[in-house]
């Protein structure tokens, strides 16, 4: 953990300043992580997933993810 609050210090995403597939990995994980109470939602992670979650592309996906559990609900 001392790694990851090191990196996440470094830089908006984890490899620096780009957005890379390493942050939809590490985006992916540490929400569900930090979800269940597996990883301490630290004030570097919290914002680390703000970053993440809040790009046009992850609102599309939660967009039409919601837009398919409403089909189903339907169906």
């Amino acid at each position: 953990m001392s790694a990851l609050k090191t990196q996440l210090q470094a830089g908006p995403f984890m490899l620096g300043t780009a957005f890379s597939a390493a942050d939809v990995l590490w985006g992916s994980a540490l929400g569900w992580t930090t979800r269940f109470g597996l990883v301490s939602e630290t004030p570097e992670i919290k914002a680390y997933l703000g970053r993440v979650t809040e790009r046009p592309a992850a609102m599309r996906v939660r967009e039409r993810d919601a837009a398919l559990a409403e089909q189903h609900k339907t169906s």
